[in-house]
């Protein structure tokens, strides 16, 4: 009796191992599949918090950047509208931190060159770290959520420049990893 319990163990870990991308340890995707299927997606943004000590993000402008950014997506057919009670989905927005630096931190770190060559190395630096979330306006339920870190680092970039910068890229990483289509991995 013990040899076959082993044995079926041995079989049940073997066979967990060998479908990983199919089991559990499977990484969560993105809403790519789910909204793809809707001919269109109408989507109101709400007004961008900035929960941060300093408050210098300029909200009115990440809110813009982003609503532009869904209207010229191409693989969703987004639809900004104005109006929750007809919105598919509600995009909401929250800048926890924001701070801007003229000289970037040590962060290459990866060998002893890269190391040197970053102390070497004088840019300017911004990082954002903000919440996305979608939640399904009809079910009031949330969707998708996630914590970004984002930074930045340009030669020359003051501080006003890099709070427009850094809005652009934080909405490029948002839509990449909210419905890319490369991040979507496979249908289950």
């Amino acid at each position: 009796m013990r040899r076959f319990l082993s044995a079926v163990l041995l079989c049940v870990v073997a066979l967990t191992f060998t479908f990983v991308d199919t089991g559990f340890c499977r990484r969560e995707g993105n809403l790519y599949h789910q909204l793809k299927r809707m001919r269109v997606v109408k989507v109101y943004v709400e007004d961008i918090t900035d929960s941060s000590e300093e408050a210098k993000v300029d909200a009115v402008d990440l809110k813009q950047e982003l609503s532009d950014a869904l209207r010229n997506r191409k693989t969703v057919n987004f639809e900004v509208v104005d109006n929750k009670k007809i919105a598919d989905i509600i995009i909401v927005c929250d800048v926890l931190q924001y701070f801007w630096k003229e000289e970037d931190p040590l962060d290459m770190i990866m060998s002893s060159v890269t190391a040197v060559y970053d102390m070497l190395t004088v840019e300017n630096y911004a990082f954002m770290e903000v919440v996305f979330t979608v939640i399904n306006a009809k079910k009031g339920r949330k969707m998708w959520s996630k914590r970004m870190r984002i930074d930045l680092t340009k030669k020359q970039m003051s501080e006003a420049d890099s709070i427009l910068l850094i809005n652009d890229r934080a909405v490029k990483v948002f839509l990449k990893d909210c419905v890319s289509k490369a991040k979507a991995g496979r249908r289950l």
